[in-house]
């Protein structure tokens, strides 16, 4: 049996909000393959990068080369690559950064998730 013991940091979100002078938010890109949303998340990172805010973008082919690569395209794999997007989408936001997500996510069930979790 595993015991896990979350860690509650010295800094606070607001704290972080402060320093990085921004408001976390979470854009979320979804179509099917090739419909042009990694591109149009790519142009927006780039823009908001330019203009100053702390910007980043969580791509589902970058995402399934790495921290996700031990999953299928299984509809339970599906599930879990988008649930360990959103786990990593609210560390990010908790950060707060401006995250931009581009999946495949054509249910509104797994969107559900992801906004229950982030």
């Amino acid at each position: 049996m595993h015991f896990f013991f979350p860690q509650q940091s010295e800094v606070s979100y607001e704290k972080r909000k402060q320093r990085m002078q921004q408001e976390p938010r979470l854009v979320w890109f979804t179509g099917l393959s090739g419909s042009g949303k990694s591109n149009l998340a790519l142009q927006l990172e780039y823009y908001l990068f330019h203009k100053g805010y702390k910007v980043y973008l969580l791509d589902g082919d970058n995402v399934r080369n790495g921290l996700n690569k031990d999953l299928s395209f299984s509809e339970q794999d599906r599930k879990e690559n988008l649930r360990r997007v959103g786990e990593v989408a609210k560390l990010m936001l908790d950060a707060s950064l401006i995250v931009l997500c581009a999946f495949i996510s054509p249910y509104e069930e797994e969107r559900n998730l992801i906004k229950q979790i982030a």
